[in-house]
């Protein structure tokens, strides 16, 4: 049975080309991994007292806590911090910070009821309040909080699943943070909000009735213009708008700023907080990362001006393209590389064939020469034995 070589050559090649390929480093996509965080998580520790900070819930209103402790965090890495409590609706807190920190302390209390004055929603699952030492807010460039609620809770209050949002109390008034609905499990959805700083929060419906303790004593107006500078974008790509924001009276405010992309059905994929200063008109760039595994479409890009229990709004709509497949130069000559090898080797292959068959082809003329001489000496035989025989038969004739 004979093996053909050159097809087991190919495979071959082809697993050496394929392996090769999946090491290059793909083109378009870069590492955002930091390098260098040196932090220390230390385990969850259960209703103990923390120093510093900020102040302290009356410990008839506390449910259950959880401490978190940072060794260290250098400047622009971020660190995880999951809590595994029941009882507690927040499950991680991914903070980035642009300062380095050390020594650093994060209290998460779950509360029986609502610590303030204020109603915050018509349905409310959850108030927590978080604490923290040898961090300030303004050392962290963002804070995401991710929690869950329950299923059965959504249900027997009427809530819609896409109706959940997270409430920061400050400035003597509830404040609505742009939260994102992700995937959970059986019994529980899953929520990510970015909040701007730490402070008392409201896990609840989205009817807010947020009411300011201190009135505003002369009426502020607002208008929000929005200006895409990015009109087509690839998914993971970054989406950039200039944003112009106009005040019609009153002296110099600060007013909450959010940045939103959402999808056609409303959803919120991605968001940005930030709190600008504004006397007459001010503009600003703003800035957001699309998610690498958006799809294809038009999205919107959303503005969000916050100031005094009002909102004021601006959108305006960019397009995610599909991204072309890129062939990098490495690629590329790995590609001619192994097609130049398939080559060689075929042309070896076919060298190796020809002399094997002439090696063939010697062996089978080898042959027929030495069959030749033996017919040859079978005849000599014959012929010398039937002289022999015509001899003895002369002789017996005498």
């Amino acid at each position: 049975m004979k093996i053909k070589i050159l097809p087991i050559i190919i495979i071959i090649l082809f697993f050496i080309l394929v392996l090769f390929l999946s090491y290059l480093p793909k083109s378009g996509m870069a590492s955002s991994q930091n390098t260098n965080v040196s932090i220390t998580i230390v385990d969850i520790i259960q209703s103990p007292e923390i120093t510093g900070g900020e102040k302290e819930v009356a410990p008839s209103n506390e449910v259950t806590s959880a401490v978190m402790k940072l060794d260290k965090l250098e400047t622009g890495s971020s660190a995880a911090l999951t809590i595994n409590n029941k009882d507690i609706a927040i499950t991680e807190i991914v903070v980035d910070v642009k300062n380095a920190i050390s020594n650093v302390e994060i209290k998460v209390v779950s509360l029986v009821s609502n610590p303030t004055a204020i109603d915050v929603a018509s349905k409310v699952y959850q108030y927590l309040q978080i604490t923290k030492s040898n961090i300030d807010d303004t050392d962290a460039s963002k804070i995401t909080l991710n929690f869950r609620v329950p299923k059965s809770w959504l249900t027997s209050n009427n809530v819609a699943e896409n109706n959940v949002a997270l409430y920061r109390y400050s400035d003597n008034k509830w404040n609505l943070l742009p939260t994102i609905k992700s995937k959970g499990d059986a019994n529980n959805i899953m929520y990510s909000a970015v909040t701007p700083g730490f402070s008392t929060f409201a896990i609840g419906s989205k009817e807010a009735v947020s009411t300011v303790i201190t009135p505003v004593e002369e009426e502020v107006l607002f208008d929000v213009e929005i200006n895409l500078i990015t009109k087509e974008v690839f998914a993971g790509d970054k989406v950039k708008a200039e944003i112009e924001l106009f005040k019609i009276a009153g002296e110099k405010v600060d007013v909450d700023v959010f940045s939103l992309i959402k999808d056609s059905s409303n959803n919120i994929l991605t968001s940005k907080h930030q709190i600008v200063g504004i006397e007459t008109r001010t503009s600003f760039i703003s800035e957001l990362e699309i998610p690498s595994n958006i799809k294809p479409g038009i999205y919107t890009f959303h503005i969000e001006v916050m100031y005094g229990g009002q909102t004021w709004e601006a959108i305006d709509s960019f397009k995610v393209i599909k991204k072309p497949i890129e062939i990098s130069i490495p690629v590329i000559l790995g590609i001619l590389s192994a097609i130049i090898l398939i080559f060689i080797l075929y042309f070896i292959y076919r060298k190796l064939e020809k002399i094997r068959k002439l090696k063939i082809m010697g062996r089978k003329s080898s042959n027929k020469s030495k069959n030749s001489k033996i017919k040859k000496l079978v005849q000599l035989a014959k012929i010398k034995k039937s002289k022999i025989e015509k001899s003895k038969n002369r002789k017996k004739v005498n």
